[in-house]
């Protein structure tokens, strides 16, 4: 049971950086020529202002969807009496929708061309619960199956 908490612990430790004021950094041009002077401001990723100001909702989409899969997550692992077959599908959705959000993270750095500290690591924590998940659902899974054939 402790190895199926680590990827909420790790999705948790994500959102509480991303509350963090200096998880989504933002370049602010000059009215004159970009390459005159640009300004770097930090926001936390629920900071609306980064839609408003730059268009940019990646952030906003990721700290969101990080809360909702944590909540979806945490009753999946509340919820013992589960058939297989809702037990699986459940879980793809989960690993799809983990996996959107790294990849939502380098739109963000490619799009906005700005990138923080906490934003990698951020990213980092989701790849780590991606992969964590898969591990251990496989691995519980294929020993299900074992102990179904034998």
């Amino acid at each position: 049971m402790i190895k199926k908490v680590i990827p909420l612990c790790l999705m948790v430790i994500s959102i509480v950086l991303m509350a963090l004021p200096f998880g989504v950094a933002m370049t602010f041009y000059s009215s004159g020529s970009p390459d005159v002077e640009t300004v770097t401001r930090y926001y936390s990723y629920f900071d609306t202002f980064i839609i408003w100001a730059s268009g940019n909702t990646f952030p906003s989409v990721i700290a969101y969807s990080s809360i909702g899969m944590s909540i979806g997550y945490l009753f999946g692992l509340l919820i013992k009496k589960r058939p297989e077959k809702d037990k699986m599908k459940s879980m793809i959705v989960l690993f799809i929708l983990l996996f959107l959000l790294p990849v939502s993270s380098i739109l963000s750095w490619v799009a906005f061309n700005t990138i923080s500290i906490v934003a990698v690591i951020v990213f980092i924590l989701h790849i780590a619960s991606i992969l964590l998940s898969m591990f251990i659902y496989f691995k519980e899974r294929k020993r299900k199956l074992r102990a179904k054939g034998s």
